[in-house]
């Protein structure tokens, strides 16, 4: 899919989530995985500029510290943390930026998510 297309999709969902910046170089078509599950534009989120809006919020991972190394190996680790990767081509070649940096809703002047009310 090229650039123009991505665009010009119109999402199901409202992408006003989280907001993750595409590196450098990186033009469509591209794929994105979040935890190694691709993920669909347009449905999952949205490319507007350099930036990849999510329909949902996306929790970074922490640092590990030596507490939560501790706490990890006496009772197991499970967090909710997501990880975004996208792979791309570049100069014929296939390349997989992996990690990046997930920012916060209001990064993309997007309003964050509804909170459900109980």
């Amino acid at each position: 899919m090229d650039e123009a297309s991505l665009r010009a999709r119109a999402p199901a969902a409202p992408v006003n989530g989280s907001v993750v910046r595409l590196p450098p170089g990186v033009r469509p078509p591209f794929d994105v995985f979040v935890n190694g599950v691709v993920q669909e534009p347009g449905r999952d989120y949205a490319v507007r500029g350099d930036l990849l809006v999510f329909a949902r919020e996306l929790v970074a991972p922490r640092p590990d510290t030596a507490r939560s190394l501790l706490r990890g190996m006496l009772w197991g680790r499970y967090k909710t943390e997501h990880v975004v990767d996208v792979a791309y081509q570049a100069g014929g070649r296939p390349r997989v930026v992996s990690g990046l940096e997930i920012l916060p809703p209001e990064a993309a002047g997007a309003a964050p998510p509804a909170q459900a009310s109980e």
